[in-house]
């Protein structure tokens, strides 16, 4: 806390920010993580201050300008080089990033990640297999890196290798357990092969590792509605209503599970707390109106009962009617 003082020398301000980002620590609601990092970058002015800055802010203005800064600074760099490269990978040209990714390679032959910011590259544009053949370098490097097990494992998956990427979310796991990313795909590879009790473990296991997203809870609870254990599924979601209480898509999910399982009082009961939290919603509106028990409408209510009403008539060929009748004859 005491980095985030005035006069805190500019290195204690880039290591506080650094250390948000690292354990996660930065607030979502009131993030200022990006912030620090900019100051301790102005203040030094260094490559790997902007760097950081890059790597931290959710602005493109900004992470173009702190890669620009960088790149003055250390145009020989590996790290500025590759981050250079895999900014312009994400743009309009991505072929643009091969000189910088090249350049890094050249300088830093031991550094992996130019090799796998090539490997996306190729998979971006339908090379899967060239991409694996180019992970496979980098895994031969750095075979303990969980950025190359990672990007191996998102080539394997878009080049149709399922058994190789399960054997990748394993070795993910070995390497750092509390990826939930990797136990997600698990649980989705379980859900596809019927294997229901390793389905609800990782399902479990997600929620325990990121207790605090709620995204986290709806896919739990998707996971044990596709098991048939539906009792595991509302309680999942009426864990994440104790977490978010008004939250309106949580009500909204936990209402259309409960009827999808058949539970209507509670279905409406929870639409409408959804409703009460999000009244222009005016689909939910509807939604809500149709699960509701069918009353009358007020001159519906006003009519004779069909009972009595056909209880008036007589046998065929008595000419007595109790009731009035129109005769309708057609004209044309």
């Amino acid at each position: 806390q005491r980095a985030v003082t005035d006069t805190a020398p500019a290195q204690a301000v880039e290591d506080y920010a650094r250390y948000l980002s690292l354990t996660g620590a930065d607030d979502p609601a009131a993030p200022q993580a990006a912030d620090l990092a900019e100051r301790a970058a102005r203040a030094s002015n260094t490559a790997s201050g902007w760097l950081l800055l890059a790597d931290l802010t959710t602005d493109r203005n900004r992470r173009l300008e702190a890669l620009r800064r960088a790149y003055a600074l250390s145009p020989h760099d590996a790290h500025v080089l590759t981050a250079v490269g895999h900014e312009r990978r994400l743009g309009v040209r991505p072929e643009d990033c091969l000189p910088y990714l090249e350049e890094a390679e050249r300088i830093d032959p031991g550094y992996v990640l130019p090799k796998v910011e090539r490997a996306l590259l190729l998979d971006n544009v339908g090379l899967s297999l060239a991409a694996l053949t180019e992970l496979e370098a980098a895994y031969a490097l750095a075979p303990r890196s969980a950025t190359v097990l990672r990007a191996r494992l998102q080539v394997a998956e878009h080049a149709g290798q399922t058994a190789l990427a399960q054997s990748l979310r394993q070795s993910l796991l070995r390497l750092r357990y509390t990826d939930v990313e990797a136990h997600e795909g698990i649980a989705r590879d379980a859900r596809a092969r019927g294997d229901r009790e390793l389905v609800r473990r990782e399902a479990e296991r997600i929620v325990a590792l990121r207790p605090e997203s709620l995204p986290i809870y709806t896919e739990a609870a998707d996971f044990f509605e596709a098991i048939g254990d539906g009792g595991a599924a509302v309680g999942t979601l009426a864990r994440a209503v104790e977490v978010a209480p008004d939250e309106p898509t949580l009500w909204n999910a936990r209402g259309e599970l409960e009827e999808r399982l058949g539970r209507r009082d509670d279905a409406r009961a929870s639409m409408r707390q959804a409703l009460a939290l999000r009244p222009q919603d005016a689909s939910l509106r509807r939604h809500l109106e149709a699960l509701e028990p069918a009353v009358p409408r007020p001159d519906e209510a006003l009519a004779e009962d069909a009972t009595a009403l056909l209880a008036r008539r007589e046998p065929a060929g008595s000419q007595r009617v109790d009731y009035h009748v129109r005769s309708l004859a057609e004209l044309t």
